[in-house]
């Protein structure tokens, strides 16, 4: 217990220093006094006695250092000592103090900032119980994943010693008849599995189970908002689709399903039993047993490409079931984005600290004499470096507490920045974790920027800073060298992420000016929810949207209405495999891919999509007739490369002999579904609405002259005359879908400008920080000259030429680095290359205009120097 009693002596000693002192006072005056009183006693006199004491004793003030050390706690009180002391220095120099934390805190903030999001979205686990043990199942082709069919699923199902339990969901909105009339709910349909494979229980009642049919479970959000809250809730139904559910669950308030806001419903589905292949709409979930391993699921998914195989004779050799960590696929599509980022913000970051050990070199020129003056009252070198490192990491955690107070602020907005291609932003916040990150970082960026200053310390004696006047020019021009390399290193690096940025913005720019084969401007889009009853009978459906076309085309300044399951730029829902007539399978049994959008007649005329060859859908194209289809050119390339398209004949889906052929009778412009123009112009069929399944949710489409928000009261009166049940959904101008379409690209281009204008200027101070130390290191050869007659524009020259050469050695190293980086970024860029001499060449005009700004202050305070009052000084 004796370190337990000399712990909490030291901590006494620390927090009660001035009792502590009086007593040591005491105890060595005890102790003189009783020497002394022995020397008198052995016949001295008291005066000698009294010296021979205090030559015993070595000094008084020395044995209480003696003491001190003894203790283990002069290196505290060192510490304390010049923790005060780097206070008082930095209130004393306010404006250093200034630029210094703003660098550190830019710096810092934006670092922090972006780690909170790297933290929440890539570190963290997901908020699923065992969360690693969940995986997403879909099929792979070695050319895309797709997700699980009805057939692939039931067979998942049906298959014996699974090691895993396996659940698929859909997204869906549902439409709810309330008191008010009809409200669209947003929700998705599941199968009856998908909460264990989560993980999660409802909070109230129950999860599905095998029995039910129509069944539902609430979000918390959903309960409270649209019911109250009652506990009793369990066994009311809700009439959602014209159909009545039955409620037998809550969710807590933070579940949702993957990729999806939380909130809304969860319906049961029974998947049917399916008469081929496809389509693939299932997302499907699968947790793994417990002690069962990855090998024995992937056995599993072999053992059931065979049961589909055998069943489904169309299944093609080469495709495969594939099992994909469930985190893996959320945050796959933003990793990319936000190490770029991550790498940007460290490149500020490093160009805060060069510009922060300039600001420290340039301080400690002014310290010289005060060190060397310390150096020689007998101040050892670590003593001195200690109290320079201490300086130092008080600025760091000044800095850090600033940045974190930035990044607090900055997390907010970028998470309505970032929220539209980064996901799980809403579980992004400053925790412990970033709070410690974001310290760490300010402490050591000024740890590391003063350690150069820290160096240079106990190189110089206090005779020699005298004997040069007190300007230390032998330490001044070793430090120039050093901070001229700084400037170029802070050169180098808000080149490469200026020219970084520059590339993508491009990119934004032609992106957004692309072509995507459609005329949107004039055009309004809607979704009407019927109800399943009656508009399940196409018949019904027909009628319907016959009579809604009449309707709206009847309005004032509607010029076209038409109709859609899919709509551009990046509206896809369905893609289906398919068979052309006369061609031969591919070696490894792989069938074609399109995009497949049942249409109107009127839907390419709406949309102002060229009619190339042939005709487009008539009325008479309906059930009971022969079907026909119009493909995109892109379509006619890949198969009909040499002959005409029109009078071609494919099959949807698996080659069914009873299936009839579907003929080709026109080809229109190519159109951007899937991603927007990023994607490119994928083969497309077109089928005719009339002879296809009936989507009660399709998109409708009306062009009109004039302002559409006066024509969106008129078309909500028309459908409601039409079907009171039928709430509106998703209302938007083309304009404003092909605005959101790159909203992912707008918000990393708008980061990354953020992150270049954040390099740019601290590196343009670092220029004149330097510019104006070169002056004042030159100010007597410079007042010379100017005494002498030398002309004034070639000193201004002289001195901007100087920051231009460390500039163009920056921008030229920076070049090298951005091209690196550039050559992985292909897949975020658009029609602009990574070698893109348009994005250099501006990039490098940008720099030089930022260069010369920050070189004019100096310059001009050439030829502000009174060379008479120069030289006096000297």
């Amino acid at each position: 217990m004796r370190w337990l009693r000399g712990i909490a002596h030291r901590i006494k000693m620390l927090s009660a220093k001035s009792r502590e002192e009086r007593e040591l006072d005491e105890e060595i005056q005890f102790h003189l006094e009783q020497d002394i009183a022995r020397n008198v006693a052995a016949g001295m006199h008291v005066v000698e006695a009294r010296r021979q004491a205090l030559l015993r004793f070595g000094g008084v003030e020395n044995t209480k250092e003696q003491v001190r050390d003894e203790t283990g706690v002069r290196w505290v009180a060192d510490v304390i000592q010049d923790v005060r002391f780097a206070l008082r220095s930095l209130r004393k120099t306010p404006v250093f103090a200034a630029v210094a934390l703003a660098s550190l805190g830019i710096g810092v903030g934006a670092n922090t900032a972006i780690f909170s999001v790297v933290n929440g979205v890539l570190l963290q686990p997901l908020q699923y119980p065992s969360a690693e043990r969940i995986h997403l199942i879909r099929i792979d082709n070695r050319r895309y994943t797709a997700p699980l069919s009805a057939a692939d699923f039931l067979r998942w199902t049906e298959a014996s010693d699974a090691p895993v339990s396996l659940a698929g969901w859909g997204t869906h909105g549902f439409t709810m008849m309330t008191e008010n009339g009809a409200e669209v709910v947003n929700g998705a349909w599941v199968t009856s599995g998908i909460f264990d494979v989560f993980g999660v229980s409802p909070i109230i009642g129950r999860s599905f189970t095998t029995v039910d049919d129509l069944a539902v479970v609430l979000s918390h959000r959903f309960w409270r908002s649209h019911l109250g809250g009652t506990s009793d809730i369990v066994g009311q139904t809700l009439e959602l689709d014209g159909q009545r559910y039955t409620i037998v669950g809550v969710m807590s308030q933070d579940f949702r399903l993957p990729g999806r806001a939380p909130g809304g419903i969860w319906a049961l589905r029974r998947i049917s039993e399916p008469t081929r292949r496809g389509p693939f709409f299932i997302r499907a979930a699968a947790r793994l047993d417990r002690g069962k391993g990855t090998e024995r699921l992937e056995q599993h998914m072999r053992m059931v490409e065979g049961l589909v195989k055998e069943r489904y004779s169309g299944s093609t050799a080469e495709w495969e079931y594939v099992a994909l960590p469930l985190k893996d696929i959320l945050v796959a599509g933003a990793r990319p984005t936000l190490f770029l980022l991550l790498a940007a913000v460290g490149c500020v970051l490093l160009i805060a600290v060069a510009n922060v050990t300039n600001l420290l070199l340039a301080r400690a020129t002014v310290r010289e004499h005060e060190i060397a003056l310390r150096s020689a009252l007998g101040a050892s070198r670590n003593r001195l470096v200690r109290q320079t490192l201490t300086e130092s990491a008080v600025l760091g955690v000044l800095g850090a507490l600033f940045g974190i107070a930035l990044a607090w602020a900055c997390v907010e907005a970028l998470g309505a920045a970032a929220s539209s291609f980064v996901p799980r932003m809403d579980e992004v916040s400053i925790d412990g974790w970033v709070l410690t990150f974001g310290l760490l970082a300010g402490v050591a960026a000024a740890l590391v920027a003063g350690a150069v200053p820290a160096l240079s310390v106990p190189r110089y004696r206090l005779s020699e800073v005298l004997s040069e006047g007190g300007r230390g020019r032998t330490a001044g021009v070793r430090r120039g060298t050093v901070r001229r390399a700084l400037v170029v290193g802070e050169f180098a690096l808000a080149s490469s992420v200026l020219i970084v940025s520059g590339l993508v913005v491009k990119s934004l720019v032609r992106l957004q000016s692309a072509d995507l084969g459609i005329d949107g401007v004039g055009v309004v889009t809607f979704v009407p929810s019927l109800p399943s009853d009656p508009y399940s009978s196409p018949d019904v459906w027909d009628s319907f949207f016959a009579t809604l076309e009449e309707r709206l085309r009847a309005l004032p300044g509607v010029r076209e209405v038409g109709y859609s399951s899919s709509l551009p730029p990046d509206r896809l829902n369905v893609t289906n495999n398919y068979v052309v007539e006369g061609e031969e399978p591919t070696p490894d049994g792989n069938q074609p891919l399109a995009e497949w959008i049942p249409v109107s007649e009127r839907y390419f005329a709406t949309l102002d999509i060229p009619l190339l060859r042939g005709r487009s859908f008539a009325h008479t194209d309906r059930d009971g007739e022969p079907e026909v289809v119009v493909v995109n050119e892109a379509f006619a390339r890949r198969h009909f490369p040499d002959r005409d398209p029109l009078g071609g004949r494919l099959k949807g889906g698996n080659l069914d002999p009873s299936k009839p052929w579907m003929t080709i009778v026109g080809v229109v412009g190519d159109v951007a579904y899937a991603g927007g123009a990023a994607e490119g112009m994928s083969p497309t069929v077109y089928t005719a609405y009339r002879q296809s399944p009936r989507s009660r949710t399709p998109y409708v489409l009306v062009r009109a002259t004039g302002d559409l928000d006066a024509v969106m009261p008129q078309i909500r009166a028309e459908l409601t005359a039409l079907e009171p049940r039928a709430p509106i959904l998703g209302v938007a101008t083309m304009e404003q879908l092909i605005w959101a379409s790159t909203s992912t690209e707008r918000a990393r281009s708008s980061l990354l400008s953020v992150m270049a204008l954040l390099a740019l200027i601290p590196a343009a101070t670092g220029v004149f920080g330097v510019l104006s130390y070169h002056v004042s290191l030159r100010r007597r050869e410079t007042a010379l000259r100017r005494a002498l007659g030398g002309p004034s524009t070639r000193l201004v020259g002289a001195v901007i030429g100087e920051g231009l050469r460390l500039v163009v050695i920056g921008v030229a190293v920076g070049f090298a680095g951005a091209l690196a980086v550039a050559r992985g970024l292909t897949t975020m860029l658009y029609e602009v290359g990574p070698a893109d001499m348009t994005v250099y060449v501006g990039a490098s005009a940008v720099l030089f205009a930022v260069a010369v700004l920050a070189c004019l202050v100096p310059s001009i305070s050439v030829l502000r120097l009174d060379p008479v009052a120069a030289l006096r000084e000297e």
